[in-house]
């Protein structure tokens, strides 16, 4: 009977464990079956409180490039970025935009707002999809169109859009940095001759990295492994991808952390293990000052 009762618990712990990990999707509530990402954003309660309403992306701070004495929160640098983007793919009226990783929405909400362009938002969180559906049946004026899925296997009904003329993305390939050259291929199936991808995404170091950078981002944010900027050029490179502009982003990171950090000990919250979020963020921003992290915004053609 202990023998058969151990076979039974043994597959009731292989039967969580597929759950847990993978995901399997019954009836469409549960997150895709691609990796820890959508698990962490399904269960993330802190961003709407420190990041901003809605925003899951980081910021450009205007100041630390150019000549103002604007310095911008980060909720207002997250907008910011968005603009720079959309300035610099000069979208506007009539302009088809495909958000690769649109969490809940608000960049495609402020695209289409600003530029009165057209944006399909993907993502493989349910819980971020159902949000976004939320935000776009309060201004139906706007074309906007959110589904669940994959980037790294698009479905159907946006190859059935294609091509688009932006393919766009804040800070969400770097989950499956892994899988970046699939991704870029994936990317080309709904680009046209005339078409852009703009990205902005969150990069490793070309170096080896410490403990508290392993601890405080890798797993933390349940990242398996980051690209060096070299590293993620060279595989855009050999995708077929033409490069365009490219910047580096690594000081906007770093000042995003600060000022979450600050946030985070106002409010006084907590990551899941119960370290102090503040402590945390102030961590990455170490890293990102010893250039351990970073990010990039890239435009490219095919």
């Amino acid at each position: 009977k202990k023998i058969q009762q151990k076979k039974k618990m043994g597959k009731k712990v292989a039967l969580l464990f597929l759950i847990q990990h993978l995901k399997i999707v019954i009836g469409g509530e549960e997150c895709l079956a691609e990796d820890e990402a959508c698990d962490y954003y399904e269960h993330a309660s802190h961003y709407d409180k420190v990041w901003g309403s809605d925003n899951l992306h980081f910021g450009y701070f205007p100041h630390l490039d150019e000549k103002t004495s604007i310095v911008l929160d980060h909720r207002q640098a997250a907008t910011a970025l968005t603009e720079k983007m959309m300035a610099l793919g000069k979208v506007g009226p009539g302009t088809t935009v495909l958000d690769l990783g649109a969490g809940k929405g608000r960049a495609c909400l402020e695209i289409a707002q600003l530029t009165n362009a057209s944006c399909f938002g993907l993502d493989l969180t349910p819980a971020n999809i159902k949000r976004a559906n939320e935000l776009k049946s309060q201004y139906p004026e706007l074309s906007l169109r959110f589904e669940v899925g994959s980037f790294t296997n698009l479905p159907q009904s946006v190859l059935e859009f294609a091509p688009f003329d932006i393919v766009f993305s804040q800070v969400s390939f770097c989950h499956v940095h892994l899988q970046l050259d699939t991704i870029f291929t994936q990317v080309k199936r709904v680009m046209g001759p005339t078409s852009y991808l703009l990205v902005n995404d969150y990069l490793g170091s070309e170096d080896k990295y410490s403990d508290d950078t392993k601890k405080y981002v890798f797993q933390r944010l349940h990242f398996e492994t980051l690209y060096s900027p070299s590293q993620w050029r060279k595989t855009a490179d050999a995708a077929g991808l033409v490069l365009q502009q490219y910047f580096t982003l690594d000081k906007h990171l770093q000042r995003a952390y600060v000022d979450m950090a600050q946030e985070a000990r106002n409010l006084n919250i907590s990551s899941s293990d119960g370290t102090p979020l503040a402590f945390a963020y102030e961590k990455s921003a170490h890293a990102a000052s010893l250039r351990q992290i970073g990010m990039n915004l890239a435009l490219y053609s095919l």
